[in-house]
């Protein structure tokens, strides 16, 4: 079968025959019996050539039928692609935006170790700071006691330089005859 774009071209079957010319020495009777037969003949040939025009026919028929199914194949696959070519056009944009959590998520990571890190010194430089802090307040503690002590002495030491002068000015007074001086009043 041969085509012109999507249509089949019918060709004249191939064994169509030309009639021939009868002989001319016939009788009349001879030429009906002839003639009769060429008609069935003819009837023949019009027949086989009609099934064989059916037969192209319903193949283009059916080759027709297979062209619109596969036209409906082919939109519905364009769909399908188009659809395809969208999701994938999401999942790109979706695999970015896991890229850049990802990326923030990395960064908030080490930051966060970042801080742990200084936090543990902090805390060791806080207690380092406290036990300093307690050491000086025992020392302040300590140096107040002293200080209370040595008050308490001076104030001792005060009192008996006090009763020493007061020894040595009454001694005074009386070698050198005078009244007792008065003791100094607190």
């Amino acid at each position: 079968m041969v085509f012109r774009g999507d249509m089949p071209v019918i060709s004249a079957p191939e064994d169509t025959h030309v009639a021939t010319p009868l002989p001319p020495t016939r009788t009349p009777l001879g030429v009906a019996d002839e003639a009769a037969e060429l008609l069935t003949d003819l009837k023949t040939r019009q027949n086989t050539t009609l099934r064989k025009l059916e037969t192209v026919l319903s193949e283009h028929k059916r080759l027709v039928s297979e062209r619109d199914t596969l036209k409906m194949k082919a939109t519905e696959l364009d769909r399908h692609l188009s659809m395809a070519k969208e999701r994938l056009e999401e999942a790109e944009h979706a695999d970015a935006k896991i890229r850049d959590l990802q990326n923030k998520l990395d960064a908030a990571m080490l930051s966060y170790s970042m801080l742990a890190t200084e936090h543990t010194k902090s805390k060791t430089r806080l207690a380092e700071v406290e036990m300093r802090l307690s050491q000086t307040e025992a020392r302040a503690i300590s140096v107040r006691q002293e200080a209370d002590n040595a008050l308490t002495t001076l104030s001792v030491c005060m009192q008996a330089r006090e009763e020493a002068e007061y020894r040595l000015n009454a001694s005074m007074a009386i070698l050198q005859g005078k009244p007792l001086p008065e003791r100094a009043k607190k």
